[in-house]
């Protein structure tokens, strides 16, 4: 099955803005974008309990709730504490 989401990277002049776009699917699973931790880093996440997703790389955001109303919509994630760099970035559905 595939993700709920779309990660679009948003063009800018450097510095980077400290935010995720996230734009739901256009689908019956745009629901699923609940209840979410968004996560940047250079650590590609594993299969071990060491290397899961909700624990490397540096926290940008954990949002409760809906991210989106509607299929198609998007989500505007701002990271706390100012712009975090890295090669990855996870979005963790909790």
């Amino acid at each position: 099955m595939s993700p709920p989401l779309t990660l679009r990277p948003r063009p800018s002049p450097l510095p980077r803005p400290p935010a995720v776009n996230v734009t739901a699917r256009n689908d019956a699973t745009f629901n699923q974008l609940k209840n979410v931790e968004v996560r940047v880093g250079n650590s590609l996440p594993g299969s071990t309990a060491a290397t899961a997703v909700n624990k490397i790389n540096t926290l940008c955001l954990s949002k409760s709730g809906q991210l989106v109303t509607a299929k198609g919509k998007s989500a505007n994630l701002v990271c706390s504490g100012g712009a975090k760099s890295g090669r990855y970035v996870t979005i963790h559905i909790k």
